[in-house]
């Protein structure tokens, strides 16, 4: 763990300069340069989320597996995913369901797309630009699931967020989530965190250091199962997530 540790603060160290000088740059540039920026964060995200999806995909077929028992006899499980992305949770949806994904970025429409042809499984799919914060063309009870993966560390109000995933919930329906979270110890991956956070904020529009679990526990659902997980496999400031459910 020591030589770990020492490892990660040199590597620190040399990174610092270089993230200085993305910062400046993305912070007086990104009003100028705001659609080049949202391409290359779906291009981006898109190579993450596949990255991502290989080292917990295990992790993920637990977790979805549970979307089959709310569907409802005669009627396509409805399921709605924020930040959708490019879709790589799409794999695990059950057949015949219809999907609403939520993103406030266009660009991620085209990646969405070439997924749906690759799971054709999924009856609908719809893309709709909006904020978390703000699901106001979504009804009351309308939806079967809510999922969110890797989405509320980007949030500026995850209050706000987990307020309308239970309003447009039906009664008795589930919230899915994977995200990543503050160490749950101290060490150097924790300083690291702390000393990222605000360059990862600006340029990434990324939290490493929210307490997630909270949020969603003190939202107001009948019931939250909620998993702490440390995945070693992952990058040293993103390995400790949450994953679980949480029904209106």
């Amino acid at each position: 763990m020591a030589e770990e540790d020492a490892l990660l603060a040199k590597y620190l160290v040399r990174l610092l300069p270089a993230l200085a000088l993305i910062f400046l740059t993305w912070k007086f540039g990104r009003s100028l340069f705001g659609k080049i920026r949202n391409k290359l964060y779906a291009y981006g995200l898109n190579k993450i989320g596949r990255s991502h999806n290989k080292v917990i995909r295990k992790r993920k077929e637990k977790l979805f597996s549970n979307l089959h028992k709310l569907q409802e006899q005669d009627h396509p499980l409805q399921i709605l995913e924020i930040g959708a992305g490019s879709g790589t949770n799409f794999e695990y949806y059950p057949s015949g369901c219809e999907v609403v994904c939520v993103d406030p970025n266009p660009e991620f429409q085209s990646y969405l797309k070439d997924n749906v042809d690759r799971f054709p499984h999924i009856k609908k799919m719809d893309f709709v630009i909006s904020k978390c914060e703000d699901l106001s063309d979504q009804q009351t009870n309308s939806v079967d699931a809510v999922v969110l993966t890797l989405v509320l560390c980007s949030i500026p109000d995850p209050n706000g967020a987990l307020s309308e995933i239970k309003r447009i919930l039906k009664p008795g329906g589930k919230f899915f989530y994977i995200e990543h979270v503050v160490a749950q110890s101290w060490s150097v991956s924790l300083c690291i965190q702390y000393l990222l956070w605000l360059p990862f904020w600006c340029i990434l529009d990324c939290s490493l250091v929210r307490h997630t679990y909270c949020n969603i526990q003190n939202a107001g659902f009948k019931q939250v199962d909620l998993e702490h997980v440390y995945i070693d496999k992952l990058l040293p400031f993103i390995r400790w997530h949450i994953i679980g459910t949480a029904t209106k």
